[in-house]
């Protein structure tokens, strides 16, 4: 069934998604997130609870990101905050890493998982691969064309497929580089 995502990167904007038509919003949580912080009240450990179920009561979804490259550092940020996303409890999470798919497996084994686009996720091999281990929905690359997509879906129809169809363009880390010298 088709759902409409809209980002919420504090929670005005979370509230304006939904009441705008969004079945679904996706945030961040400060230190998990790739988007950076820009104004409003951000999403944080102390308000991450209310963001969610401010989202259910307005009758939306909420999908949390854990979406960076996660040094050792960052696991150890993610692993000091399971209890407070367990509390929580969105109704998904994006992730990107191995490392932070590896401890939400662990410590989040009820919480569905997404996989993020950050994974340039660009066939139906990569797909699989993501549903063996346990991922129910992959956010595509923003590459693939229609055609690309529907072929995806139709090699592999028992998983969620998302795909952006709008949004901004995204700049590359480490090897996956948008421009090199």
């Amino acid at each position: 069934m088709p759902e409409l995502l809209m980002p919420a990167g504090n929670l005005e904007k979370l509230d304006y998604a939904i009441t705008y038509g969004a079945d679904a919003v996706y945030f961040g949580m400060v230190d998990l997130s790739l988007r950076s912080m820009k104004t409003g009240e951000i999403i944080d450990e102390f308000n991450i609870k209310s963001a969610v179920d401010t989202a259910h009561k307005l009758g939306a979804k909420a999908y949390m990101t854990a979406n960076i490259f996660a040094f050792d550092d960052d696991i150890e940020i993610l692993k000091s905050k399971i209890n407070l996303i367990k509390e929580a409890n969105p109704d998904a999470i994006i992730f990107s890493d191995f490392g932070i798919l590896n401890v939400l497996k662990k410590e989040l084994p009820d919480i569905p998982l997404h996989v993020s686009t950050q994974t340039n996720t660009l066939n139906t091999e990569a797909v699989k691969f993501w549903k063996d281990l346990g991922v129910t929905r992959v956010i595509l690359a923003r590459e693939l064309s229609l055609a690309q997509i529907s072929t995806i879906k139709k090699n592999v129809p028992d998983i969620e497929i998302e795909v952006f169809v709008h949004g901004a363009q995204c700049m590359s880390f480490s090897g996956r580089c948008l421009l090199s010298d």
